[in-house]
């Protein structure tokens, strides 16, 4: 027969894929609202915003990269921009990947491993601009979709009887991914 196992083994493996199989729905459940609204027109396709300081799109080489090219002449291409008659160098086949959001996850739970229910979250960026404000829900766990960078977040939650008063802030970063990713557990 199959090796034996601790009950406490089976529910943390439950657990895990129960939280696992949510994470997964939330984001369907994302991508169809979305869909529905794209389809009844709420929303259309995002126009690119061009400002003059973003006009030129600037590829972040490696180290190694940088050191094969420096004194090196550059190829750039030139795009025009709209409603200008100036054409601006761009580097070629440089993608803005900073334009593209990703879901990040995290469960907050206290010491003893109970979940922070309805806590608040905010999360700003590098300039301590508020990215993304939202709550845990019941099983701790806060989402937002970010872009790619530095952030920090403060978790915000009044005492009880039972329970301390939650004040957190962690600090993160989101690199370009094409899957949610998911933060380390944060124990207040």
């Amino acid at each position: 027969m199959g090796k034996e196992r601790k009950a406490t083994e089976v529910l943390l493996e439950l657990e895990a894929k129960i939280d696992n199989a949510l994470k997964y729905m939330q984001t369907i459940d994302h991508n169809v609202k979305l869909l529905h609204n794209y389809i009844i027109g709420k929303t259309s396709k995002p126009k690119p915003e061009i400002e003059e300081s973003q006009n030129v799109i600037k590829a972040i080489p490696s180290d190694n990269e940088e050191k094969k090219t420096q004194g090196q002449p550059t190829v750039e291409s030139f795009v025009q921009v709209s409603g200008s008659n100036v054409k601006k160098p761009v580097k070629p086949n440089a993608t803005d990947m900073s334009s593209k959001k990703i879901m990040v996850y995290q469960k907050v739970v206290y010491d003893d491993a109970k979940y922070v229910i309805l806590a608040k979250v905010e999360v700003f960026d590098e300039s301590k601009n508020l990215a993304s404000q939202t709550k845990t829900d019941m099983t701790g766990s806060w989402r937002a979709e970010l872009r790619p960078g530095k952030y920090s977040a403060h978790i915000l939650k009044g005492g009880t009887s039972n329970r301390p008063v939650v004040d957190k802030r962690c600090e993160f970063v989101v690199e370009q991914s094409d899957k949610p990713i998911e933060l380390e557990i944060l124990r207040v």
